[in-house]
């Protein structure tokens, strides 16, 4: 399989996995969330105290495995004791695999589950669009990011996103050819701003021709879920895709708004909106 983040079909992506029903950013949610329909991925990458790009959300592991060590300040051995399923609880209703036994709570703990470095996944799912989330402003991550999709030769496949605008900045003055994700200032430009100005603002983007906008339906200030805004993204020649969407009414709505693609923690819900 072939894919491209330029071109191609509507994304289904599993965000961070299929997050809702196994422990999310790890090789076993990620196989899980293509089971249930996905045709790409989600995922946050940050950077160990010894340099290893690892796939993981939260800046420590209290949440996901009851450590509270930074990543940042952890070595990758040291995260490879991490037990991710220990953090994670079935939600109401979701029934436990029924190959797993002990707590039927808590179905993943002690199966091995620890933060995969971005190589592992790469190489565990080629040919997968993957978008990766970059969740510090670590000058380092961002090269180390750029210099490992480029050693795999995935930049073709592979989207990189930040919340901060100077980490997109970094990536693109690496000269990656890799597709990039739009910054807050840049999004906030393309919803406020006249159509003239926004272009100004955004041509950098524009004229790279490689780069998606990522947003929520709403934010506290601002609805994002309009079919003008989905146009004027398409008119300024970006893709936009809507995060996170669980539920197959909202997501319709949005696709028939013209909506490029979805993100879900439970994509088998809007698997049949997108035909394989």
């Amino acid at each position: 399989m072939t894919a491209s983040f330029v071109s191609g079909p509507r994304r289904l992506y599993g965000h961070r996995g299929a997050r809702g029903r196994t422990p999310e950013n790890t090789v076993l949610a990620f196989a899980a969330a293509l089971e249930d329909g996905a045709n790409a991925l989600e995922l946050d990458v940050q950077r160990t105290k010894d340099g290893v790009v690892v796939v993981f959300h939260d800046d420590d592991g209290a949440r996901m495995a009851g450590v509270p060590a930074r990543v940042a300040d952890s070595t990758y051995a040291e995260l490879t004791r991490w037990d991710l399923g220990r953090g994670f609880t079935l939600p109401p209703g979701e029934p436990a695999p029924p190959s797993l036994g002990g707590d039927p709570t808590r179905p993943f703990a002690g199966r091995g589950l620890a933060p995969p470095r971005l190589l592992d996944v790469l190489r565990a799912f080629p040919g997968i669009p993957i978008n990766v989330d970059l969740k510090t402003r670590d000058p380092a991550l961002v090269d180390a990011v750029v210099r490992l999709v480029d050693d795999e030769r995935a930049t073709h496949r592979v989207l990189l996103t930040s919340f901060f605008d100077d980490v997109i900045a970094r990536v693109q003055a690496t000269g990656t050819t890799a597709a990039t994700g739009l910054g807050p200032r840049a999004i906030a430009a393309l919803r406020l701003l006249p159509a003239f100005a926004a272009r100004r603002v955004l041509q950098p983007h524009v004229a790279r021709g490689r780069s998606r906008v990522q947003i929520p339906p709403r934010t506290s200030l601002l609805r994002l879920d309009g079919a003008d805004v989905v146009a004027r993204c398409h008119d300024l020649g970006f893709a936009v895709d809507y995060w996170v969407i669980d539920d197959a009414a909202q997501g319709r709505l949005l696709l028939d708004r013209g909506a490029d693609g979805l993100m879900s923690d439970h994509p088998g819900r809007l698997a049949s909106l997108f035909p394989r």
